[in-house]
């Protein structure tokens, strides 16, 4: 189980959030209108928001489940991306996509 006293401070966080804006850079560097993962259009989470079986099918099961618009999908999918960057993976994993929709489901009991 890792530390969350150190991986909860705020250097740590300041880390973390200049490493995925680095990621984030570079994956956009040769597309003007996109700064962010918050940014990508639909080309955009095609070409770098690739989902594993197992994320797709947690994914649809959400959208299902809590009447997901597919905008709001797409904004998971986003924040997906956005959490596994720090890891340095390119496929977005089962968790990425479960942490994502629980910030979206908080966001709308909020």
């Amino acid at each position: 189980m890792p530390d969350l006293s150190t991986a909860c401070d705020s250097p740590s966080i300041r880390e973390r959030v200049q490493v995925a804006r680095a990621i984030q850079q570079r994956r956009f560097e040769d597309r003007p209108r996109v700064r962010a993962n918050a940014d990508m259009g639909l080309a955009e989470l095609d070409a770098f928001c690739r989902l594993n079986p197992h994320s797709t099918a947690l994914l649809q099961k959400a959208v299902e489940s809590f009447s997901l618009s597919a905008r709001v999908a797409h904004r998971c999918i986003r924040v997906a991306r956005t959490i596994a960057d720090p890891a340095g993976v390119d496929d977005i994993a089962s968790e990425h996509v479960a942490e994502a929709v629980q910030y979206q489901i908080l966001e709308r009991r909020g």
